[in-house]
């Protein structure tokens, strides 16, 4: 009997340790949580050692991540999350907005965000991306002021800046194509990369020209404005702020003779690049003979003040992205017109063809260089200028349009992009509009106000086009609002800075 008791007390003194062990296992300490979470860094491979930082210090940013690879054809709802019981029941959860692990646990004062490696090393703290592009680059090549090369490592470090730029391209394609009428087409077929329904492709590749920077001294006309001898030294001014520096182009008077000499650059110089290449490429011809029959009107819009890019040393501007994305035209061609030289990384830095992605600087030994290249679908960015030059540029974006008596009416499956619309009866199938920018595709988020484009006007006669020359009355560039040539339009804060 006494045996038996004894056993029975034995066993419950076993079961109350064993539960005491249980229930104490359930009371898991700060230090035990943090090796917890020490263990499961080590195998997410997640940043930051130290659950306890502030998120400031641990940037949560838009990345790819080792858990679940987002790709652009991701399924996934963007509420969906994925969660990671802990001993003590907190929930480690992934959100798909910020990817990112938050301690949602309620023992803790505040959650806690980590953000995820893009499958670097967690031993590298130095190389941990920030929603700063520019600075991002020069902390991994720690400086160097020679353009860098986008070897596998460095694109891996930068993949979070430009998947982040490839959704917001391909979310602003989706829009265009359902503005345009995508409906009534496969959208897998329609890739930005590609160039069918493209306004005038060929006009979009990348390529330099030159012009006589004496004739049209911008640079210099530019530097007596604001007061300095060289632009390329403006970081040296005893100006410092560059608002107060830039201050006289927000007077008319002022500004007027930069202006003018604008205007007579674009209209004598730009326009007339494009032109010539278009005419060579029968451009203007790929039409039906119905409207071949009859004069019409070739529109050409352009920025009427330019974008002015004023980079000193140490500073950076926007991290890749598309002008598309950011509300411009599909039709647009952007124009890119370095003042300074340009070169390593102080310059502009693009690819030559959406989705590419062979980055590569639009470099500048001296001036009378420009550049043409398609900044509504190419990404291109800025880095964080390490040189002793500050870079100062202008760009801006000129589109093409046909004016003409006789409106299309046909929606062409090939070329939906770049027709106009109109409710009347299809007419013969042959009659339909050719590779310029359609009205709908033409529209964009500064051209709702007028102000931001100013349009000049050719018109081109039936004879003329066929012998892929301007008729004499044609030859004269005029002016599609009534003003007079010459008459410029105030640019407003959709220009930027510093207006």
């Amino acid at each position: 009997m006494m045996t038996s008791q004894s056993g029975a007390a034995t066993a419950h003194r076993q079961y109350s340790a064993k539960a005491g062990r249980t229930r104490h296992n359930y009371k898991i300490s700060d230090a035990e949580i943090s090796r917890n979470a020490e263990q499961l860094r080590s195998v997410l491979h997640l940043q930051h050692p130290s659950l306890g930082e502030a998120s400031s210090q641990a940037p949560v940013m838009d990345m790819p991540c080792n858990l679940m690879p987002l790709s652009e054809e991701s399924s996934v709802s963007s509420s969906e999350e994925r969660s990671f019981p802990s001993r003590n029941k907190t929930r480690l959860t992934r959100t798909r907005s910020n990817r990112s692990f938050t301690d949602t646990s309620p023992s803790r004062d505040c959650p806690v965000s980590i953000a995820i490696s893009s499958s670097l090393p967690s031993t590298d703290p130095e190389h941990v991306p920030s929603k700063w592009f520019g600075a991002d680059i020069n902390k991994f090549t720690d400086g160097q002021p020679d353009a860098p090369s986008f070897n596998p490592s460095l694109r891996k470090f930068i993949e979070a800046h430009v998947s982040k730029a490839r959704r917001m391209r391909e979310d602003r394609w989706q829009k265009v194509l359902k503005k345009i009428g995508s409906n009534h087409y496969r959208r897998s077929a329609h890739s930005i990369g590609s160039n069918a329904h493209i306004p005038y492709p060929s006009l979009r590749q990348e390529r330099s020209f030159l012009f006589d920077d004496e004739t049209y001294p911008l640079h210099q006309i530019l530097a007596d404005t604001i007061g300095v001898k060289d632009l390329s030294l403006i970081h040296q001014h005893e100006e410092q702020d560059k608002r107060v520096l830039l201050k006289p182009l927000l007077n008319p008077e002022s500004r007027r003779a930069f202006h003018e000499c604008y205007e007579n650059f674009v209209t004598s110089i730009c326009i007339p690049e494009i032109h010539s290449r278009a005419m060579a490429e029968n451009i203007f011809n790929n039409s039906s003979s119905t409207r071949n029959s009859g004069s019409e009107e070739i529109c050409y819009r352009y920025q009427a003040f330019p974008c002015l890019r004023v980079m000193k040393p140490g500073e950076f501007s926007i991290g890749p992205h598309c002008d598309m994305a950011y509300g411009h035209s599909i039709g647009n061609i952007n124009f890119h017109i370095p003042l300074t030289p340009t070169f390593g990384t102080n310059a502009l830095y693009t690819e030559t063809h959406p989705g590419r992605e062979d980055w590569h600087p639009l470099t500048a030994k001296s001036r009378g260089l420009g550049y043409i290249f398609d900044g509504a679908r190419c990404l291109h960015f800025s880095l964080e200028n390490t040189t002793e030059r500050t870079r100062v540029s202008l760009d801006f974006r000129i589109a093409i349009y046909r004016k003409s008596g006789r409106r299309p009416n046909l929606i062409n499956e090939s070329n939906f992009l770049t027709r106009n619309y109109h409710e009347e009866a299809a007419i013969e199938e042959n009659d339909v509009d050719d590779v310029l920018c359609s009205e709908r595709a033409l529209e964009d988020n500064y051209s709702t106000v007028p102000g931001y484009y100013d349009e000049f006007l050719l018109e081109v006669g039936a004879s003329a086009r066929r012998r892929g020359q301007f008729s004499s009355h044609g030859s004269v560039l005029r002016k599609n609002n009534g003003r007079v040539v010459g008459g410029l339009l105030a640019p407003d804060k959709r220009v930027g800075f510093p207006f």
